[in-house]
């Protein structure tokens, strides 16, 4: 079975309340109310897949595929995922290679880690 490292980046699907608190963090009226400029960044949707780095994977048989980490969003705000589990439904994450073109990819078996920059030669 695949494991999870710190580092790696999966896809995640916005669930409503990440849509939610997307929103909040690009409300005009933070500035007024809270005296924060808001963020500036595009319109999300629920089911949109965008990527999530894996900060922190979790340990353990029943928590093998689940992290916690920060979802990269179109524009100036990340999201804060924490026990993120897998599966295809809003609210969870897929290999990348599992959900490229809607279907599974038999070519890509393992994820890549870069753990370095390759040579330019």
């Amino acid at each position: 079975m695949k494991t999870l490292q710190t580092g790696m980046i999966m896809l995640y699907k916005l669930s409503e309340t990440d849509v939610d608190r997307i929103r909040g963090m690009t409300d005009p009226w933070n500035e007024v109310l809270y005296r924060e400029r808001p963020r500036r960044g595009n319109p999300h949707e629920i089911g949109q897949v965008v990527p999530a780095i894996v900060v922190c994977p979790h340990a353990g048989e029943d928590q093998a595929q689940t992290f916690n980490g920060q979802a990269i969003l179109d524009g100036e705000c990340t999201l804060w995922l924490t026990s993120v589990p897998r599966g295809d439904e809003p609210g969870q994450w897929q290999w990348p290679h599992d959900i490229l073109d809607g279907a599974a990819r038999s070519d890509m078996s393992e994820p890549v880690l870069l753990t370095k920059a390759p040579d330019a030669s």
